[in-house]
C-alpha cells in the first residue's frame, strides 16, 4: 500500500496502522444494486457531498479557513462523497469507515467519475476507536451524521482528537436525541421513549421500526463535555433543539402514544405541523 500515490501524497505518509475489516451485517435486498452506476451517481448523494462541503467551508471561515490546506479526515466517510469534493479541489483529504462495503462503493464512485487512479486509495477501512493514522496528523477532522450510530461516543471522539494536530479543528454533526424530527424514519419525534413505545410511535406513521435500528441517543451537551474533557475548546455550536410536541412527557402507554401519533400525523398531513430537524453541530479546536 505504501507505494501507491494519491494527488502527489504517499499513503505511507499518514502512518497507517493495521485495522479490522467489517462487512455490512444488516440484511440487504438486491445488494448488487448498490454498486451500479445509477446508484453510485445518484444526484441526491452527489448533492449531499457538495452541501456538506459548502457547510464546512462556511463555518470554517469563522475559525480558520487555512485548515483546509492541511490534511483532512472524514470520519465515517460512507460512500466518500465529501472526500470526493475535497479531492476535486486538489486537497489532501482522507476518509475512513468501518464497513468494507462503503469503501468498495467509494472506489466505484472514483471509477464512475473518472477520477485519477490514486484517488481510490483515499478512503480506508478502519475501526472508529483505533484509527489507522498517526497522532497529531490532521488539520481538520470531520464527522457527518455518524455519532447517532455509535453506542460509546467517547472512545471515538478521543481517537478523533488524537489524530488532530494542536490548533486543528474537530467537526461533529449528528442527530441530537432531543430533536422533534427523526431523520432515519423521516417522521415527527418524541425523545427518550422506551423501546416498546418507540416501535408503536414509528408504526403509527406507517414506517418500519427496523429503520431505527442502530440509532443511539446522543446530545450536543454530551459531545461538548467529552471534547472539553479531552482538552478542546468549543468555537462553534448549534442552538439547542426546541420540542414541538406539547404534553409528550405524559405519554406512558401504547394507547396514548398511538393517540398522540395520530393527532400529529393528521396535523402533518394538513400542513399544520412543520417538521424541523435540529441536528447538533460542534466545532472544537484542539489546544
Amino acid at each position: 500500500m505504501g507505494g501507491l500515490t494519491a494527488p502527489g501524497k504517499k499513503i505511507a505518509a499518514c502512518g497507517l496502522k493495521m485495522t479490522h475489516i467489517y462487512e455490512e451485517t444488516k440484511p440487504v435486498h438486491r445488494q448488487e444494486d448498490k454498486y451500479t452506476r445509477e446508484a453510485i451517481l445518484s444526484p441526491s448523494k452527489i448533492r449531499k457531498g457538495k452541501t456538506r462541503w459548502n457547510q464546512c467551508v462556511e463555518e470554517l471561515g469563522k475559525v480558520n479557513l487555512h485548515l483546509l490546506q492541511g490534511p483532512i479526515l472524514d470520519f465515517g466517510c460512507g460512500g466518500g462523497y465529501f472526500v470526493l469534493e475535497g479531492l476535486r479541489r486538489d486537497l489532501d483529504i482522507w476518509g475512513v469507515d468501518q464497513l468494507l462495503g462503503k469503501i468498495k462503493r467509494y472506489r466505484k464512485l472514483v471509477e464512475y467519475t473518472s477520477g485519477p487512479k490514486g484517488w481510490n486509495q483515499r478512503c480506508l477501512v478502519g475501526d472508529g476507536v483505533i484509527l489507522p493514522f498517526r497522532s497529531n496528523y490532521f488539520d481538520l477532522v470531520c464527522s457527518w451524521w455518524v455519532f447517532e450510530h455509535i453506542p460509546i461516543p467517547g472512545k471515538a471522539i478521543r481517537e478523533m482528537v488524537r489524530v488532530t494536530r494542536p490548533g486543528g479543528v474537530i467537526v461533529i454533526r449528528a442527530q441530537d436525541a432531543r430533536t422533534s424530527w427523526e431523520g432515519h424514519c423521516n417522521i415527527p419525534w418524541i425523545p427518550y421513549l422506551t423501546s416498546r413505545l418507540t416501535r408503536v410511535w414509528i408504526e403509527e406513521f406507517g414506517k418500519t421500526p427496523s429503520m431505527y435500528e442502530g440509532v443511539y441517543d446522543i446530545t450536543q451537551p454530551q459531545v461538548i463535555s467529552i471534547l472539553e474533557s479531552l482538552g478542546c475548546e468549543i468555537v462553534i455550536k448549534s442552538e439547542s433543539p426546541q420540542p414541538l410536541i406539547e404534553g409528550h412527557l405524559q405519554l406512558c402507554t401504547e394507547q396514548n402514544v398511538r393517540q398522540m401519533a395520530r393527532l400529529i400525523k393528521a396535523k402533518l398531513d394538513r400542513g399544520e405541523w412543520t417538521p424541523r430537524q435540529d441536528g447538533l453541530y460542534v466545532y472544537a479546536q484542539k489546544i
